[in-house]
């Protein structure tokens, strides 16, 4: 369940998540919304710092 709950004045917009928004929860989350649109996913890579990234694949 994904449901926007804001939008700032330079075009953010904020989501309410049923889940911590970890690194780790959110690039599972873009794996499995990306798979059920239909797209073959290999792997998310989601950056936290330009040197700090969390991996997401299943096996």
């Amino acid at each position: 369940m994904l449901k926007k709950i804001a939008e700032t004045k330079l075009g953010f917009e904020i989501y309410f998540v049923p889940y911590r928004p970890t690194a780790e929860e959110m690039s599972r989350d873009i794996y499995q919304r990306l798979q059920n649109l239909g797209i073959k996913v290999t792997e998310v890579e989601l950056f936290e710092t330009p040197k700090n990234s969390c991996i997401y694949t299943e096996v």
